[in-house]
């Protein structure tokens, strides 16, 4: 730790609760995983890591930075949380950050190591999450409500209620599963109608995107595109599509 110039160190052994605050300053604080099953939450205000087998808990608070890190074993879990304005989630198989947007914007929660990671778009804004895939088969769930990337070694992310989905992928043969809600109308399109899709950034409109698909993936579901009889066709094997909610077909 550092003060006025100055560095010094404090430890603390076999307490159950842990407790760090931070009253001023550019502070980072950095939670590390146990051997067991742990839970990391950062949000804009606090982190805490809560460790398995009644290992107790760790909580920072005030904190402009926080980090965590999985542990070597068990099957440990982080969920990051948004503020009320605009933020961007980045998940990937080796880290994911939140960060606000802005001025003033900045990374301010990051983890690695984790089994599984999900954002949190609960409390306010339009929110933009970024999904980095690899160079494997990969498996991508998109709806409404949620969306997660299943990487080929059983490393999940996700996110809850963000309103833009941004899917970038790296070959492999992935699977692309889109699960349509019985309550919006959707739409499908290829890059060339991006447009469409700005215009509607700032509305309430809700959007998948998809990038680098190969010729071997799918995109899957009930009533992703009409046929020319005005059936349903349920799937479709394009290199990139936007997806979004809350449009009717009749405006494609």
């Amino acid at each position: 730790m550092t003060n006025a110039g100055r560095s010094y160190a404090n430890s603390v052994l076999g307490f159950d609760r842990l407790y760090a605050y931070s009253r001023s300053g550019n502070d980072t604080a950095t939670l590390n995983g146990s051997s067991g099953d742990d839970t990391l939450s950062i949000t804009p205000a606090a982190g805490m890591m809560r460790y398995g087998g009644g290992g107790g808990q760790a909580l920072a608070i005030g904190f402009d930075y926080l980090e965590g890190s999985g542990g070597s074993a068990g099957l440990d879990s982080a969920y990051l949380y948004d503020t009320d304005g605009d933020d961007i989630l980045t998940l990937s198989h080796q880290q994911q950050t939140v960060e606000t947007t802005g001025p003033g914007g900045h990374v301010y929660g990051k983890t690695s190591g984790f089994e599984q990671v999900w954002g949190c778009g609960y409390n306010g804004g339009r929110d933009r999450v970024n999904f980095l895939d690899q160079a494997d088969s990969s498996f991508f769930f998109g709806s409404q409500p949620m969306s997660s990337l299943y990487y080929a070694d059983g490393t999940l992310v996700g996110e809850y209620a963000f309103k833009e989905v941004d899917a970038v992928f790296g070959g492999g043969g992935d699977q692309v599963v889109l699960h349509a809600s019985p309550y919006f109308q959707e739409a499908l399109s290829n890059t060339a109608r991006d447009e469409l899709l700005l215009d509607e950034a700032g509305s309430n409109a809700y959007w998948i995107h998809l990038h680098g698909l190969d010729a071997s993936a799918k995109v899957q579901d009930a009533r992703l595109q009409k046929n020319p009889d005005g059936t349903d066709q349920d799937s479709s094997s394009v290199a990139a599509i936007d997806y979004l909610f809350n449009l009717s077909w009749e405006q494609w």
